[in-house]
């Protein structure tokens, strides 16, 4: 695994570590009809093939919970990364996605939520020079940890596929991981 990979897996599990053996009596507070909204960091492992360097960004992202367990969310997010090739190139990747969420409750109260997630979207990646844009397909999973009834610290790893196209990069079928920690606000549902 790379060096920079495993010091943010590491950071993530610790943080999760530290959150859960925390008490307080904050448990998940998401309900039918509930929104979310929520912020956060990717990191980003592209395939060596395409010549792309790892990438840090943001993103956001809305929710609305069809069900308690059950989200359907539009996220966006942008990062940059350097190329492995021309050390004066610098990709800016852009990523939108319709996603769903399913979060399980191994605890009727529980505070941490392990969760799974796959969703459809677009990607556009610009050098500057030349842009290519791309349907994408990502699935993964990861864990939310609620610190208040409504606010909650979420860490998640996604693979998502991708096809490089036309002069960026080239023309063919990639894997990339998108490694995130954020926070999310619930907010309206059912009481």
């Amino acid at each position: 695994m790379h060096r920079a990979c495993r010091r943010y897996v590491t950071t993530a599990a610790a943080l999760i570590a530290v959150l859960g053996l925390a008490g307080g009596s904050a448990r998940a507070q998401a309900k039918e009809g509930a929104w979310e909204a929520a912020g956060y960091l990717v990191h980003t492992l592209y395939n060596n093939q395409t010549r792309i360097g790892d990438s840090t960004g943001f993103g956001v992202r809305g929710g609305y919970y069809v069900r308690a367990a059950s989200e359907i969310e539009l996220e966006y997010d942008r990062s940059s990364a350097n190329s492995d090739v021309d050390s004066d190139v610098t990709f800016d990747i852009t990523k939108i996605s319709f996603n769903y969420l399913h979060s399980f409750k191994p605890k009727r109260n529980g505070k941490l939520l392990p969760l799974f997630t796959f969703g459809l979207g677009a990607m556009n990646i610009d050098d500057g020079t030349h842009n290519a844009n791309s349907p994408l397909f990502r699935a993964g999973g990861g864990l939310r940890y609620y610190l208040t009834p409504r606010l909650n610290f979420s860490f998640q790893g996604r693979m998502y596929r991708w096809h490089g196209g036309g002069d960026v990069t080239i023309q063919d079928s990639y894997y990339s991981l998108d490694l995130t920690v954020g926070l999310g606000y619930v907010f309206g549902g059912g009481k």
